[in-house]
């Protein structure tokens, strides 16, 4: 399973690299823009990945 989220993780970085980088070229936005844009994006991406690997409060602590 762990292997499937992340080549989901990897896809989906590379999608929003390509999505970004073209909005940028078409819309003619600075390549700083681009960059926060993908930012963002890999945050939300990493996130997802988090959530749905780990599990949080069910471990009891020692």
């Amino acid at each position: 399973m762990s292997i499937a989220i992340f080549a989901a993780l990897v896809t989906l970085t590379t999608a929003q690299l390509v999505f970004w980088e073209t909005l940028g070229e078409t819309l003619g936005f600075a390549a700083s823009v681009s960059v926060l844009g993908l930012s963002a994006s890999l945050s939300l991406i990493l996130a997802v990945y988090v959530a749905a690997t780990h599990t949080f409060g069910s471990q009891q602590s020692r």
